[in-house]
């Protein structure tokens, strides 16, 4: 009898009869670096309909849509270079972007990961480039005058 009101009195307070102690949850990270949690997805589904085609036009279509905050973009130029390229796909700060060119969700959310990748690091790369050239044409000036 003391064993099981010792029982029950633990999970009463939650305790995880030292199980769970040493696992902690690391924060996974794309190859751009946003954290994976900060990616919200979204999708939509009609339930079953007896009407031909049982599938309906949007259901595989995917949303994602994350702050801009939680995107790892360091300098000013990067943050124009990054608006300029999102364009009206951005509104409040939050980025949210939708893609329908697969027949299958997994897939969509496959090609809005690998966007959010792409666009991340190409705005990183031509803000080097754009920081490099400058660099190099205020060394230039300097050298001619």
């Amino acid at each position: 009898y003391h064993l099981l009101v010792t029982f029950f009195t633990r999970i009463e307070n939650n305790d995880n009869f030292g199980f769970l102690d040493d696992v902690k949850e690391e924060d996974k990270y794309l190859n751009c670096g946003v954290r994976e949690d900060a990616l919200r997805f979204r999708t939509v589904h009609y339930g079953r309909l007896l009407l031909a085609p049982h599938v309906q036009p949007w259901e595989h279509r995917v949303t994602v849509t994350v702050h801009v905050n939680d995107i790892p973009l360091e300098t000013p130029a990067e943050r124009q270079i990054f608006e300029e390229v999102v364009g009206s796909r951005m509104r409040d700060r939050i980025l949210k972007m939708s893609s329908n060119q697969f027949g299958s969700r997994i897939e969509n959310k496959r090609h809005l990961v690998s966007m959010m990748e792409r666009i991340v690091s190409g705005t990183k790369s031509l803000a080097a480039k754009e920081m490099g050239s400058g660099s190099q044409e205020s060394a230039t000036n300097v050298e001619i005058d």
